[in-house]
């Protein structure tokens, strides 16, 4: 009963991952070495029965053996310096991506005293960490992060881009869903205008030009975003 209410949950609200399983595992593997004893002393005697068993036991190691061996086909390589990290990304299945392109260029043309607003989440651990208003949390908006129904207004989102010097800034573009009846991968246009501070530039987006684009994501120029946004304000009623 525990093992088919945690697995329903798993596979209906959360995201079908493996790892999700681990709080089980442990009890699980109790339980099946207990059952894998009693059903080897049970066959002891009935050789047939004893070789069906020790093949089912063999073809479970060997499917094993294969997964962990795709996964060292795929993390050896740039881990030994075989693949370079941008080839690694580009062709490795990551769900979202770990947005290394993108991120790679936020590192390298983000210029001194200046900051990026990231809109991408997992915020990746590619792109710059202090530098970084995440996912909107600008400096002195801690109390929109603790009554989000409040908000924050255009006047404070241009303020905040302001003071923070906002040169560049991370949008999300696709997002990858294997959460369906059949586990399939969908990509499913991702939408900034979800953001509390994107939807204040997303309908300007697909007007721009990005800086920098991946599978997941794109980069733009924070200073095009902040002039729009100053626009927007002076059509104000």
């Amino acid at each position: 009963m525990f093992f088919g209410t945690f697995y329903v949950m798993w596979y209906y609200f959360m995201s079908q991952q493996v790892r999700f399983l681990l709080p089980v595992m442990p009890i699980f593997a109790a339980f099946a070495a207990l059952g894998l004893g009693r059903a080897w002393a049970m066959t002891a005697d009935i050789r047939p029965a004893r070789l069906l068993l020790a093949g089912a036991v063999l073809v479970l190691a060997i499917n094993q053996g294969l997964f962990v061996g795709i996964y060292a086909t795929l993390r050896l390589p740039p881990a030994l310096g075989l693949k370079s990290a941008a080839a690694y990304h580009r062709d490795a299945p990551t769900m979202q991506g770990a947005f290394y392109e993108n991120c790679t260029y936020v590192t390298r043309h983000l210029e001194p005293g200046e900051r990026y607003l990231g809109l991408i989440w997992p915020h990746s651990y590619y792109c710059p960490q202090s530098t970084a208003a995440v996912n909107g949390w600008f400096a002195g908006t801690e109390r929109e992060r603790l009554y989000p129904l409040k908000g924050i207004s255009l006047d404070e989102v241009i303020t905040a881009f302001e003071r923070e010097n906002t040169a560049l800034v991370t949008v999300p573009t696709n997002s990858e869903n294997r959460h369906n009846e059949f586990s399939r991968t969908e990509i499913i246009a991702a939408d900034p205008s979800s953001s509390f501070v994107g939807r204040y530039f997303a309908d300007t987006i697909p007007g721009l030009v990005p800086l920098a684009r991946d599978r997941f994501s794109a980069v733009y120029d924070g200073h095009e975003i902040l002039a729009y946004m100053k626009a927007k304000r002076l059509e104000r009623p």
